[in-house]
């Protein structure tokens, strides 16, 4: 589980494999693609980050732009440990979306960030022609 930013925006991008899964995934998103503005927006943590910068290369487009309120959930206690223990935060996701057990983020304190972002930039590129494209590594 790699949920601080102090590690998750340095360390833990793609695997080689991962790195030819986003290039297929972004050759077939490309296809017959006309022309357009696009603007990438995405996490900062390096996951997210390499997969926004694989998309930007392909489609031909600026430099994806970082956002912290894009960033993955917060795991707390259970952040550097196997990811076999997420079951363990679910349990009570599915109980009480305002929990913060183990430390971790509550799953209404990242829908209220994260969509308050996109709220914003909806609002900002309203009327243009400008295509926003989010991205986080979930």
């Amino acid at each position: 589980i790699s949920s601080s930013p102090d590690v998750a925006t340095k360390i833990h991008g793609l695997t080689p494999l991962g790195v030819e899964q986003v290039n297929a995934s972004a050759e077939d998103f490309c296809k017959g693609q006309g022309p357009g503005q696009v603007m990438i927006v995405t996490s900062d943590f390096t996951r997210a980050r390499m997969t926004a910068e694989i998309f930007a290369e392909h489609l031909g487009c600026a430099a994806p732009t970082n956002e912290v309120r894009l960033r993955e959930r917060f795991f707390g206690s259970l952040d550097g440990g196997p990811d076999d223990q997420y079951h363990n935060v679910w349990a009570f996701d599915k109980d009480n979306a305002d929990h913060s057990e183990f430390g971790a983020e509550s799953v209404n304190s990242v829908i209220k960030r994260t969509t308050a972002r996109v709220a914003e930039l909806d609002k900002k590129y309203e009327g243009t022609k400008e295509t926003i494209c989010m991205s986080n590594s979930l």
